[in-house]
């Protein structure tokens, strides 16, 4: 899913305010950059009626950091660019610097702020509020020579439900990064669903990983539980499961 964040508010004064709604678009909801490729491409699109200057960065996870002081492994190109009413904009993305871990994945944020241009009404002097949208998505780096599959990452989660507490303990052995989509409990593999994980809960799992989540269900079945889920793959789609409650990874 797409994050947009509010990210400057260039002037507001009680006189007068203005509507102003994001137009700039991405062909990527996340992106993964693989180490045989060096360099991945995002598309940027300005669906608006007039042009807009886009500034693009990648951080290492804090949303707060300064662009100028956002620190990761990349380049980008353009980092600074004016995208014409209409028309789209490649921005390439390069690994140019060391990524210390080579067994897993390692996960940044890739940055777009969008600056519409003055308003007619704003070069005549009245007050409006003007503003700049951003928007992030997650950018994984994946070494070369890693085990198994992204795909079939999901098939290696293990499950274990405690009923006393309500919370399902979910481990990720994989050196995937594993992001759900849905996760819930049922009473049977075609049951009913009894407790389903908000939609607003983290849902992502790092590389060689553990958490917990609550899911609290009073009419619980001591046998027959199940775990279903999907997960969201490399292109943004969906990948069904289900698991059994009962075990966790061997170690």
């Amino acid at each position: 899913m797409l994050f947009r964040y509010l990210a400057t508010a260039a002037a507001l004064l009680a006189a007068a305010t203005a509507v102003s709604n994001a137009a700039v678009t991405l062909d990527h909801t996340r992106i993964v950059l693989e180490e045989s490729q060096g360099e991945v491409t995002v598309q940027a699109r300005n669906i608006d009626e007039q042009p807009v200057l886009l500034q693009s960065w990648v951080d290492n996870g804090n949303a707060a950091v300064d662009q100028q002081q956002a620190a990761s492994p990349f380049i980008l190109t353009p980092p600074v660019t004016r995208v014409e009413a209409q028309r789209g904009q490649s921005i390439r993305i390069i690994k140019a610097g060391d990524i210390s871990s080579t067994r897993q994945e390692s996960l940044y944020w890739f940055n777009v702020l969008e600056i519409p241009p003055k308003s007619a009404r704003q070069a005549a002097g009245d007050n409006m509020l003007q503003l700049a949208f951003r928007t992030r998505i997650k950018l994984f780096y994946r070494p070369a020579g890693l085990p198994g599959n992204a795909d079939q990452a999901h098939e290696q989660l293990c499950f274990r439900y405690d009923r006393a507490t309500g919370r399902l303990t979910v481990r990720n052995p994989s050196p995937y990064h594993i992001t759900f989509r849905k996760l819930a409990l049922q009473a049977s593999a075609k049951g009913p669903v009894l407790a389903e994980l908000g939609k607003k809960a983290e849902k992502m799992l790092a590389p060689a990983s553990e958490r917990t989540f609550h899911l609290p269900t009073k009419r619980a079945p001591l046998a027959g539980l199940v775990v279903d889920y999907s997960v969201i793959n490399d292109y943004g789609g969906t990948t069904p499961g289900q698991r059994d409650n009962k075990t966790l990874c061997q170690s």
